[in-house]
């Protein structure tokens, strides 16, 4: 269940970052130097990478507890 649970935290917080890094220039463009926004949009970019691996990896956990089993792809 555990495991369940931050692949499905990690898919909510991977598609907020995506939702943020689509909207940072029309939302913050008045607000904001265009460097800071895109200082902004790279952390964003880093931040959906990481979210990325961690749904992978608490998927591969979710599917070993429940005994699906890895198949290596050539």
């Amino acid at each position: 269940m555990l495991a369940r649970d931050v692949r499905y935290l990690s898919e909510a917080a991977l598609q907020a970052a995506r939702t943020a890094y689509s909207r940072a220039r029309v939302e913050l463009g008045d607000h904001f130097e265009p460097h800071a926004i895109e200082e902004k949009l790279r952390a964003y970019a880093e931040e959906g990478a990481r979210l990325n691996v961690l749904v992978r990896q608490a998927q591969l956990v979710e599917d070993a507890l429940s005994g699906v089993r890895w198949v290596p792809r050539l």
